[in-house]
């Protein structure tokens, strides 16, 4: 719930939030 507080589409793990953005403009 934590990491909505952001204003991500969906809730991600703690620590994991920035990885899967920075995932995506690597791809």
């Amino acid at each position: 719930s934590r990491s909505f507080s952001s204003g991500n589409e969906h809730p991600k793990p703690k620590g994991f939030s920035g990885q899967q953005t920075n995932n995506k403009i690597l791809e």
